[in-house]
């Protein structure tokens, strides 16, 4: 083989595993793999102790904070549910929790990179996705859907208990949990 050849399929061979290295779906950007690495359920917890404390203060106590944030309701007789519901909106709002308005194309950007440093860091510890993250663009177009993509609803059907989930949920923070305290790209 002539050196010519030999350095025309070098060159092919490196130019190829560039080409599709770049191309991969689950490659993240260092500047997202960062902010993924950033989310720790400490800063969830005391967003959401916020709200709990909130609430009590304009007349409903006893509501907890979930490990994973979120809140246990205490009971409420039917007649006080929408109040709840408005307070509880007032209360996320003071919060900075985004969460109750839906995500512009900027918080859709953020969790998706967001979503595909989960999709590794759960790949990374023994979980398989059912399917591949779709493109930013399509994954934008599901947003607000039964189809929208997220890294655990990927793998949902292999966490078989609540402690499966708080052990990988310690490791990979879901950024589903995150929702209003991602900051958007460029910010």
């Amino acid at each position: 083989m002539s050196l010519g050849r030999v350095v025309a399929s070098v060159t092919f061979f490196a130019i190829a595993v560039l080409v599709f290295s770049g191309c991969s779906s689950s490659s993240v950007p260092p500047k997202w793999e960062a902010a993924y690495q950033a989310l720790n359920l400490d800063t969830l917890n005391t967003r959401d102790q916020h709200i709990v404390d909130c609430l009590a203060d304009h007349g409903f106590p006893g509501f907890t904070v979930n490990w994973n944030g979120g809140f246990e309701s205490p009971p409420l007789p039917v007649e006080q549910r929408d109040v709840v519901k408005k307070t509880m909106a007032l209360c996320m709002g003071k919060s900075g929790d985004g969460a109750v308005a839906p995500p512009n194309d900027e918080e859709l950007t953020a969790r998706y990179h967001l979503e595909i440093a989960a999709a590794k860091c759960l790949e990374d510890h023994g979980y398989s996705a059912e399917s591949a993250p779709p493109s930013l663009q399509r994954y934008k177009e599901l947003s607000g859907t039964d189809q929208f993509w997220s890294a655990y609803g990927a793998v949902a059907d292999q966490l078989e208990s609540d402690s499966d989930l708080r052990k990988i949920g310690a490791v990979c923070p879901d950024p589903g949990w995150f929702a209003g305290l991602i900051p958007a790209e460029g910010h």
